[in-house]
């Protein structure tokens, strides 16, 4: 766990990011000027787990939900290996839902892991964000997305 932890930070300094590590997960920023976008990657023994976060449940528009839900599942299929997925209430803490995040997430195998994985993951997430941007917008306006 520690060499991969070593491999990633070292990894992704080369790529210009300034990740910090905390508790085992490193984090850093992505998006651009401001870091919209705040990555979490957790190694174990098995993989590489990385997330990032996009929204809140609450973002959603509640006239919105269903609608976003299945333009999510529709996008899943075009930002792989990332995938879009809420993180609920899993860790038996009681919390308001619209708190729960909603992330991209991806998982890399520790086994052979290098740089070039690490590389490879964070290019795909960063394709990925383009691609779900106008997702977003969308879900999180007050008009409607469905045109008659």
């Amino acid at each position: 766990m520690k060499q991969a932890t070593e491999l990633i930070t070292e990894t992704l300094e080369s790529l210009g990011y300034t990740p910090e590590v905390q508790n085992d997960v490193i984090t850093f920023c992505t998006g651009g000027e401001g870091c919209p976008f705040t990555v979490a990657m957790m190694a174990d023994e098995v993989d590489v787990t990385i997330t990032c976060q996009v929204a809140k449940k609450g973002d959603i528009a509640d006239s919105k939900e269903i609608e976003f839900l299945w333009i999510a599942m529709d996008t899943n299929s075009m930002i792989l290996p990332y995938s879009i997925t809420l993180l609920s209430d899993s860790d038996g803490e009681e919390s308001d839902e619209n708190d729960w995040p909603i992330v991209l997430i991806d998982s890399v195998p520790v086994g052979n892991l290098s740089a070039e994985e690490v590389e490879y993951a964070v290019d795909k997430l960063n394709e990925a964000l383009v691609v779900i941007k106008d997702l977003f917008i969308e879900a999180t306006s007050t008009e409607s997305a469905v045109t008659a």
